[in-house]
Order: C-alpha cells, then sequence, then structure tokens
C-alpha cells in the first residue's frame, strides 16, 4: 500500500514530503535490513560480488532519492506545492 499510493502521492507533488518519509523507510531502511538478514554484507566494501553488483545497492539509492525529496520537497510543477 504505501509503495503504491506513496509513488503516487510523490509522482503528483501531494502530501510529497510524508509520502517520501514513508518510502524512505519502507524501501531505504526495511529492505536494506531484509537484504542484510538474507545475503550479508557481502564483503563489502572490499569483496567483488559474483553478480558484479551488491544485492542491497538498489534499495539503498531508493533510500537516498526519497531521502531528498523528503528535505527538499515537491519541486515547483507539483499539484499542491504548499500541501505539507
Amino acid at each position: 500500500v504505501v509503495e503504491l499510493a506513496g509513488s503516487l502521492c510523490l509522482g503528483l507533488g501531494v502530501f510529497s514530503r510524508v509520502a517520501s518519509f514513508l518510502l524512505f523507510f519502507t524501501v531505504g531502511v526495511f529492505a536494506n535490513l531484509f537484504h542484510f538478514d538474507v545475503t550479508g554484507v557481502q564483503e563489502f566494501p572490499f569483496g567483488v560480488p559474483a553478480g558484479g553488483a551488491y544485492a542491497f545497492e538498489p534499495s539503498l539509492l531508493s533510500g537516498a532519492i526519497f531521502f531528498y525529496f523528503m528535505c527538499a520537497g515537491p519541486g515547483k510543477y507539483a499539484l499542491r506545492p504548499n500541501l505539507l
């Protein structure tokens, strides 16, 4: 529910700070905890995984992007820029 409604709100610019906060904790924190629990740290930062990339990189990048939107806000092309 958070991924669907939050991404829609973030894309439209409505409640973008609240949506990005929820998406940050869902994807950026909980998904990384899941990846670290399942795969471990994969010899980070010195080892190179067999697939060429660490399993936690996409969720960590998504979390960083949502953290940016949480701090910066919706922008000037939002439907409701002054709404939270």
